[in-house]
């Protein structure tokens, strides 16, 4: 299970604000954008009393920080734009996922007309790695500084979200003989005072005569693959983390301008279960050897059809040297020539069922051996023992 915050943090120095917030939400992946904290700061107010450490993951999109309780291995940079970062999300025993985060420009530097080009753009971008990757598993999640009725976010060449999972769930919308994926975007429930929940994630105030003051600029776009990953009422807007506040009396984002999202995604066959740090550690561990052991394999059998192709290159050369009238030692020759053939040939065989085998024992040892262990009600000495205890029994440890 991922458990994502994300926050536009607008340069504030909120280091244990952050901790407090990544600690009562139970998170995992942290996306912070316009971040006021200097990275090694970060990490170790974040570090100080956890057991389970935080990583950053590398990426060249400054405008996007992405922290995770994973190694490294697990959180990959695939794309990097000025505005966005675009991660591989491998988690050992579910399908891979691709997580994008973004930070469009200021509505104060950009019109509505330039911020729907720049969501073509990043559009663009998510079908490219898409294409790539050859699935459409993907979560966005930003400040799009649009709300999700406006045009960047609804139109076929941008974004494409759409508001009912319902519609979103046909995946395409045909315009013009052309298919355009869709996004579902469940932010249009936040628009508008709900029951405990803020009426958006940022406030403007102005004179104009048109205002809509409350605005949903900080979304999460799911693509259709991901609608039953995404559990309802899972994505929460904050208002508070612990004991501080994140809105004034009057209830203005005071902390930052923005305020903060929360939300889960859950594999539907894991949906109770809780990956930890320790446990990708060993499922690491387990693929490590197991590549190991696939590399020794392929020298195997890589040595065994070299020397089948040697041994018939070289019956071939006594065959076509022999004088043609001598008929018995041509015969013979040319058996043996078949012979070696056949052995090439079954030598090929044994070298694709030893690999499907193979295939075989690496499903079984990469499945998820902590699917029932709901981690965080374990304390960490007990969740060791039970990682060591795997080790042994997937690695011989």
């Amino acid at each position: 299970m991922l458990r994502i915050g994300f926050w536009n943090t607008n340069l504030r120095v909120l280091a244990p604000l952050l901790h407090e917030w990544a600690t009562q939400h139970a998170l995992n992946v942290l996306v912070l954008l316009e971040c006021g904290v200097p990275l090694a700061l970060l990490l170790e107010t974040l570090n100080a009393q956890d057991d389970a450490l935080w990583f950053p993951t590398r990426g060249l999109c400054s405008r996007v920080t992405v922290l995770t309780r994973f190694p490294e291995a697990f959180i990959i940079a695939e794309a990097e734009g000025e505005l966005h970062t675009i991660r591989r999300v491998k988690l050992p025993g579910i399908p891979e996922i691709l997580l994008c985060g973004d930070h469009l420009h200021s509505r104060l530097r950009m019109d509505e007309a330039s911020l729907s080009f720049a969501a073509v753009e990043l559009a663009r971008a998510v079908e490219d790695v898409e294409t790539r990757r050859n699935h459409q598993r993907t979560v966005l999640v930003g400040d799009f500084n649009m709300d999700p009725y406006e045009h960047g976010m609804v139109a076929a060449n941008a974004l494409h979200g759409m508001m009912s999972s319902r519609s979103a769930r046909k995946r395409t919308r045909t315009i013009d003989k052309r298919d355009y994926s869709m996004f579902y975007n469940p932010m249009w429930a936040y628009l508008g005072e709900r029951h405990g929940s803020p009426p958006g994630t940022y406030r403007y105030w102005s004179a104009k005569h048109v205002l809509r003051e409350w605005h949903a600029f900080d979304q999460v776009l799911l693509r259709p693959q991901l609608i039953d990953w995404f559990p309802p009422g899972e994505l929460r807007v904050l208002d508070r983390i612990g004991q501080t506040s994140l809105v004034s009396a009057a209830g203005y984002p005071a902390v930052s301008d923005h305020l903060p999202l929360v939300f889960e995604l859950r594999e539907p066959r894991w949906r109770n279960c809780f990956y930890e740090p320790a446990e990708l550690e060993v499922s690491l561990a387990v693929e490590r050897e197991i590549v190991g052991q696939s590399d020794a394999l392929d020298r195997h059998w890589k040595v065994r059809i070299e020397q089948a192709s040697y041994e018939i290159r070289r019956a071939e050369r006594r065959y076509k040297a022999v004088d043609p009238d001598n008929r018995v030692v041509a015969r013979t020759l040319e058996r043996e020539w078949e012979q070696y053939l056949e052995q090439l040939e079954q030598v090929t065989r044994q070298r694709d069922e030893a690999r499907r085998q193979h295939v075989v024992e690496l499903a079984r040892k990469t499945e998820p051996k902590f699917a029932p262990w709901h981690a965080t009600s374990r304390r960490f000495g007990s969740q060791r023992r039970l990682c060591k205890r795997s080790a042994r029994r997937c690695c011989g440890w």
